[in-house]
């Protein structure tokens, strides 16, 4: 039903897609929401929309690499027709919203979260827990008598008739709206030009052979970053590893810097006359004042988020 609907829709469908107005700037969103809300039918529409958990976009797109599959999860994909109607999945989404569970055609998934109320550890443990819980339900089918302690809870029963199927949003929408719409298309379109992705996967070793040399495997890729940086550039730039402080209630996060003065002397170092094993204890120093620091902000002992509130 989804799909014969949107087909019957046709390229203009981008001139209703009232969801790019979401990647407006929050003011301009607020603006454009509020003159929205003065139509009866579009308050409902918004009412149905806040009282979702979280969104579902189905893509009509086959990714082709991780690369391309990483950029429709971040931005979407911005593509014209013959006719210059937008016809990318960019249209596709709504970002004022808890997270956007995104599907593509051939299955692969992803996910795009609001940022300010939730961080990126919180939705990563629970698309594991959701994943973790799928595989274990499905090999209960598979092998009878399979005892799973470690699931999610049932969805509580529900009483009364609910009706599952699929329903079109309508939007009611003035010329200046559709001019609106349109605008925010252009703006997000041009973004996305402006942003290149690419994703990476190293297979040359991982995590356990980098604790085998008794180091930390995030301090070690943070400090690749720095080295990365200095082998291009010839300095390091003030820069920062994003800390949880969940040790403490309502804790978010805090900031470590990572450009620390053991790290400027490693960058040196490797890029010396040095032997490797200079090199080598320069990066377990380095890699030892990184975990130091990111043990301090996680124990709420780090002072940037407590300036910055200041």
């Amino acid at each position: 039903a989804i799909r014969a609907d949107a087909a019957r829709l046709g390229p203009d469908c981008a001139l209703s897609a009232v969801g790019l107005l979401t990647t407006e700037d929050r003011d301009v969103w607020a603006r454009a929401r509020a003159a929205l809300a003065a139509d009866e039918s579009n308050r409902e529409s918004l009412a149905l929309m806040d009282s979702a958990l979280f969104v579902v976009c189905l893509d009509d797109i086959v990714p082709d690499s991780l690369t391309q599959q990483s950029a429709n999860c971040l931005h979407g994909i911005s593509r014209l027709d013959a006719d210059g109607q937008q016809v990318g999945t960019c249209i596709n989404r709504w970002y004022d919203k808890s997270f956007q569970l995104i599907v593509a055609e051939n299955g692969s998934a992803g996910i795009n979260f609001e940022h300010s109320y939730l961080d990126g550890h919180t939705v990563l443990r629970m698309a594991s827990d959701v994943f973790t819980d799928t595989i274990l339900r499905f090999a209960a089918t598979i092998r009878g008598g399979l005892s799973i302690t470690k699931t999610l809870p049932d969805m509580p029963a529900r009483t009364g008739e609910v009706d599952a199927s699929p329903r079109r949003i309508v939007w009611r929408l003035s010329a200046d709206f559709a001019h609106a719409v349109r605008r925010a298309e252009s703006r997000v379109a041009d973004l996305i030009s402006q942003t290149e992705v690419l994703a990476l996967e190293y297979n040359g070793f991982g995590k356990r052979f980098i604790i085998q040399h008794d180091l930390s495997p995030d301090a070690l890729v943070q400090l690749s970053y720095q080295l990365a940086y200095y082998t291009l550039y010839g300095e390091l730039r003030n820069t920062y590893e994003t800390v949880m402080t969940k040790h403490f209630r309502h804790g978010r996060t805090e900031a470590m810097r990572c450009a620390t003065a053991e790290a400027h002397t490693f960058v040196h170092t490797f890029h010396s006359s040095a032997g490797p094993q200079a090199k080598a204890d320069a990066l377990r120093r380095a890699v030892k004042a990184q975990v130091r620091g990111v043990g301090e902000c996680a124990r709420g002992k780090g002072c940037e988020r407590h300036l910055y509130a200041m």
